[in-house]
């Protein structure tokens, strides 16, 4: 056996779980072969707190006797790009029993196991894994890393197989090199104790080389996850996963960072600077207040948000401190001139910066004039 596989589980290499782009089942209707499949419909991100509990069959166990639940612990973006994104999903494993519908996990049974990532035109990538091993008294030296990772396009056909090469880390050592084979065989309808799942892509996996390699098969449903699994040789030669219960939560969109400004009377300032024109009072003494709303329009918090005024001894704010924005967080800011005894010429601008430099500041000017 090559040394890589060797370090490779014992529990069943989930590697659609990982990759978030693996899949296979038994006794799926055929279909053209040229049909092209968009993997993002079946592998896009789980929300938060979403599980799914299967069934598990083995050698030497009786069936059904042993279950595993995938919990989606954490699901966020990591940045943005104008035409793509990237997001992690990190995903607990655990083994136990399911019975009476419900199911009761085994002490210490337990791994954060799978991190899936999708890159620009949303390609999906399979980085690392954690080694299944839930007595390992070092579990940071259990974690696999794959060097450059192994991935896919956004569509595959059906029949289309791509094969990767990547150094494989064990923390920073490197074990040598693998590689891991993806190929699309079906797409169809999957029954299993869960229910009929009518639209489902099946592949196989290949992880290593020739006879030693470990070979598996899943299939994935649009809109669900993965529905079933099936070990073909290897160490997972034998074993079989249905999924029999599953609890999904909502995804919570993408939306990129960013400040914005919006008042009655200010204009232009979306666009990282614009201008707040007073109402043309000239009555002197009179105390002019606009009020103008700033967000952060994105999900994620802003740090060191700051806004000023230049000096103008007829314009005055509200006290602004240098403060955190959460996702979503609106502040109200307000602004008062006051109208001076006859002809005058007022202006001034307001700076808003974001302190971690992860938005674009904005600048608006202020200004009055009466001759």
């Amino acid at each position: 056996m090559h040394p890589i596989i060797a370090n490779f589980p014992k529990w069943r290499t989930r590697a659609a779980v990982i990759l978030t782009c693996i899949v296979s089942i038994c006794g799926m209707s055929r279909i053209r072969a040229a049909e092209t499949v968009t993997i993002k419909d079946y592998m896009t991100p789980n929300g938060e707190g979403s599980s799914w509990v299967y069934s598990r069959s083995e050698k030497g166990s009786k069936p059904g006797s042993t279950a595993t639940r995938i919990t989606v612990v954490d699901d966020h973006y990591l940045f943005r790009f104008p035409i793509g994104g990237m997001f992690t999903s990190k995903k607990l494993e655990e083994r136990g029993t399911w019975k009476n519908g419900v199911f009761v996990k085994f002490k210490g049974a337990k791994r954060d196991a799978f991190y899936t990532y999708t890159g620009i035109t949303d390609r999906y990538r399979l980085i690392g894994t954690d080694r299944p091993d839930p007595d390992s008294p070092d579990k940071t030296k259990g974690r696999l890393r794959f060097q450059n990772g192994f991935g896919t396009g956004p569509t595959m056909k059906i029949g289309e197989k791509n094969r990767k090469r990547s150094n494989v880390f064990r923390g920073n050592k490197l074990l040598g090199y693998t590689f891991l084979t993806m190929e699309l065989l079906d797409k169809g309808t999957v029954k299993v104790p869960a229910g009929t799942f009518r639209d489902c892509i099946h592949l196989r996996f290949t992880i290593g080389f020739d006879k030693d390699a470990e070979v598996a098969e899943e299939w994935w449903a649009r809109g669900v996850g993965m529905v079933k699994w099936k070990g073909i040789s290897g160490e997972s030669a034998g074993i079989s996963e249905a999924l029999v219960s599953m609890d999904l939560k909502e995804v919570i969109p993408y939306s990129p960072p960013g400040l914005e400004l919006t008042g009655e009377h200010l204009y232009g300032a979306s666009s990282n600077s614009g201008y707040l024109q007073f109402p043309p009072i000239f009555v002197p003494g009179t105390v002019l207040e606009e009020t103008v709303v700033l967000k952060n329009t994105g999900s994620e918090t802003l740090k060191g948000v700051s806004v000023r005024l230049f000096d103008n001894p007829d314009f005055k704010m509200d006290p602004f401190e240098k403060r955190d924005l959460q996702g979503g967080e609106s502040v109200v800011l307000k602004v008062r001139l006051i109208i001076p005894e006859g002809s005058f010429e007022a202006n001034t601008w307001m700076e808003i910066k974001c302190g971690d430099s992860s938005v674009e500041p904005i600048d608006v000017s202020m200004s009055l004039y009466h001759f």
